[in-house]
């Protein structure tokens, strides 16, 4: 690694209490609890600023013969408040098989509870048989993963390109998105709509919203976006359908108030798609309360009889919503 004030040694990071003070003691940030004895492989700094740095961390673990089993990534954001460094957000993906169950768990005939997910290498082979973005949409997203505080929740070119099929399929006309972060899909969603076509978007925040804005204006589609500031479920009572495809990318805790009010707008031909329904892995974790929460969405639409969906395991997991 080659970057001064970031450190990585076996089973933990360390991060110097400033850039510029390169004398000063490391502190040592203790994470990967539930991996202790995981090695990390690579330490990659995405973005830093003089209080916070952004990492991407690879993580191995082996069995006692020295097979790699199991292997992930870990995004941290590392945050310096009064001169202390600690953990600020934290995102992991599933851990992938590597090479098979360690002996002991092989002996017993089980296997660590792995789940599916396509692994980073089959990601990036994808994205490079996607459609490239445009130069415009290029920056919106470097602009997002490196100056946004939770860049990682940036959709990206693959879920923008099936979100891009999804509007020209339908012939769409009008767009409602619930998240909007700093539009990069609304921007997506925009360029496959006629030049008198919309995209409502929904953001509560009110100072992203600008941001999203002002490269929205910057963009050749920025005409076709409105974007409203406040909770999406108010903003979902003032709106009259009907949508020909409603992106569903908000807080997950009102993901069944999302759809239902959603489903209400929706054109008879019209689809929904819903992000983020495997919430990395979680839904399968009876101990994960927001796993369970989201699996509880899931089952939710899955019991409907108004509705047909097919739950796709896009990046986190992408459910798409037709009326039955």
């Amino acid at each position: 690694m080659n970057y001064p004030h970031v450190s990585l040694f076996p089973g933990h990071i360390e991060v110097r209490a400033t850039p510029e003070d390169f004398e000063s003691p490391f502190e040592r940030l203790r994470e990967l609890q539930a991996w202790h004895s995981s090695s990390l492989d690579r330490i990659h700094p995405i973005w830093t600023r003089d209080d916070k740095v952004c990492l991407s961390v690879d993580w191995s673990r082996y069995g006692e013969d020295g097979t790699r089993y199991l292997s992930g990534n870990i995004i941290y954001i590392v945050t310096n408040v009064e001169g202390h460094w600690g953990i600020q957000f934290r995102a992991r993906s599933e851990p992938r098989d590597r090479d098979g169950p360690p002996p002991e768990a092989a002996a017993a005939g089980q296997r660590p509870n792995l789940l599916t997910l396509v692994p980073e290498e089959i990601e990036e082979f994808a994205r490079r048989h996607t459609t490239p973005l445009p130069p415009h949409l290029e920056e919106l997203a470097r602009f997002t993963l490196e100056e946004m505080e939770y860049g990682l929740m940036l959709s990206g070119p693959i879920e923008g390109g099936l979100l891009q099929f999804l509007a020209w399929s339908t012939g769409a006309k009008r767009v409602l998105e619930l998240g909007c972060f700093t539009g990069f899909s609304a921007q997506m969603l925009a360029a496959e709509l006629p030049d008198d076509g919309e995209v409502i978007t929904c953001e509560i925040d009110r100072e992203t919203a600008e941001i999203a804005r002002r490269h929205a204006d910057e963009g050749p589609d920025g005409h076709k976006i409105e974007i409203r500031v406040g909770p999406a479920l108010e903003t979902l009572e003032t709106l009259d359908g009907p949508f020909d495809l409603v992106f569903i990318d908000a807080d997950k805790d009102p993901y069944i108030d999302y759809y239902e009010a959603s489903l209400e707008l929706l054109a008879d031909k019209g689809i929904i798609a819903v992000d983020n329904v495997l919430l990395n892995g979680r839904v399968t974790n009876p101990e994960s309360r927001s796993g369970q929460r989201m699996a509880a969405f899931n089952a939710h639409v899955a019991a409907d009889p108004r509705v047909k969906q097919v739950l796709l395991p896009v990046r986190d997991g992408v459910m798409l919503i037709r009326r039955a």
